[in-house]
Parts: structure tokens; C-alpha cells; sequence
């Protein structure tokens, strides 16, 4: 992560760079770590308005995580209007998603309880588990409330989230006859499930709303980390390591 924010700066690739942060500031969320999340968010705020889901995502995340719904909620609100208008349903099933939990916090139940339906019946016909994976114990009092919309889907999600724990902004997985593969971001742990349904570059890129040359570069780290040569090796060594 280190290295690419380097590369970014010498880049002078802006865009590339508030990436890089946003992703560095969602894996300490999820290792717990709030105030080093809202200290690295803190370095792009002051910087132009973000027209990144990703990015507004993040900050979503950490109001919630400070304890801050209603603002959440705000933020939320206009990606979502986007994300619909322009059917990118990847990005929209992480918006409901998060807004579930923000509507469950305000204890708007009902809300809450449709809101996330509405993101299961999204993601249960392409396999889409990411979003529901990475927002963990939170999530699973919801998902067992609407089970009824997608049963299989939601069953399976449920069988593996209680297992889950925090994911470590460091942290690395030895697989047998692979050696040490090093854990994805969740954009590229979505770029990944676009690749595997066949998308293109130019597909993917404008599905999650960022370039071309991003999502290459997603790629290339996906493969890296991966130890694939291709798509092809990357999507079944995704597989194999049950990331999709």
C-alpha cells in the first residue's frame, strides 16, 4: 500500500493517490483502528469534493464507526442517487448496504431491514458476497431478518460471516502449494468479481466509476498478489482461496 501511494505522488496522479488513501483508511476501519482511518481521510478533505463512491463510502464507514448515523446518511444519500442513475450495481449494493446499517443505527428498523433486501436481490443473482463479507458481525442480525428474500444466498452469507474477523491493514495468507498470498482491498476484491463474470476494462472502470488506467493498475496488483499470470489464473486462484 506504501509503495503505491509512492508511485502515485510521482505519478502526480491525483486521483490515483485519494484512492490510495480512501483504501488505506477503509483497512484500518476494518482492523479497528478509527482514529488512524480518520487521520489518513483527514489528508484528502480538505482537497476538491471526491466524485468517488469509494471515497464517500469510507467516510460513510467512519461517521458510523464514530458513532455519527444522520451524517452518514448524508453522505450516502447523493452516491446512491448516482449509483442508480447510472447502474453501476456493484457500488449500489455497498451503498444500501452501509445505509442498512446507518437506518438500523437511527433504529429505523423497517428502513433498515428493506433497504438491505434491496441490495441482497441485487448481488444474490450474480454471487456478489464481498460488501455483505467485509461489513461483518454488524450485518448479520439484518441478513438473517430478510433470509426469506434470497434463502440460499443469505445462508450462505451467514456461514461465513460469523467466522470472520477483523481484516489486518498488514495481513497475509499462506496457502498450501501457493506460498504467501497477500490480502486484496475490497476494490479489488470487486474489480475481481467483475473480471470473473467476463467484463472488460472499459466495463469494469465504468461499473465501479473510475478510469481505465486504475483498473489496470487494480490488475496488476491482483495478479501480484495473487501470483497469477492472467484473468484467467486470478479468478481461479480467487476461487480456490474461496474470495469469490
Amino acid at each position: 500500500m506504501l509503495t503505491a501511494r509512492r508511485q502515485a505522488d510521482a505519478a502526480e496522479d491525483y486521483r490515483r493517490a485519494r484512492l490510495v488513501v480512501a483504501t488505506l483508511a477503509e483497512l484500518h476501519l476494518r482492523a479497528g483502528n478509527t482514529g488512524a482511518a480518520e487521520g489518513v481521510l483527514a489528508e484528502i478533505t480538505a482537497g476538491q469534493p471526491s466524485s468517488s463512491d469509494y471515497e464517500q463510502l469510507t467516510r460513510a464507514r467512519l461517521l458510523l464507526a464514530r458513532g455519527s448515523p444522520q451524517p452518514a446518511l448524508d453522505v450516502l444519500a447523493g452516491i446512491e442517487d448516482r449509483a442508480t442513475a447510472e447502474g453501476r450495481d456493484g457500488s449500489l449494493i455497498a451503498i444500501l448496504a452501509v445505509t442498512a446499517l446507518a437506518r438500523n443505527s437511527l433504529n429505523d428498523k423497517v428502513a433498515a431491514r428493506d433497504l438491505l433486501a434491496r441490495a441482497v436481490e441485487l448481488a444474490a443473482p450474480e454471487g456478489y458476497r464481498r460488501t455483505f463479507l467485509d461489513e461483518g458481525a454488524p450485518l448479520v442480525p439484518l441478513l438473517r431478518e430478510v433470509r426469506a428474500t434470497a434463502p440460499e444466498f443469505v445462508t450462505s452469507l451467514l456461514s461465513r460471516t460469523g467466522s470472520r474477523r477483523p481484516r489486518q491493514a498488514s495481513e497475509v495468507r499462506t496457502v498450501e502449494g501457493v506460498g504467501v498470498v497477500e490480502t486484496l482491498t475490497d476494490t479489488q476484491r470487486r474489480i475481481l468479481g467483475l473480471i470473473a463474470t467476463g467484463m472488460s476494462n472499459r466495463q469494469v472502470a465504468d461499473k465501479l466509476f473510475i478510469t481505465v488506467g486504475t483498473t489496470k493498475w487494480h490488475l496488476n496488483q491482483i495478479f501480484g498478489r495473487l501470483q497469477a499470470r492472467n484473468r484467467t489464473e486470478a479468478v481461479a486462484r480467487a476461487r480456490e482461496l474461496h474470495l469469490l
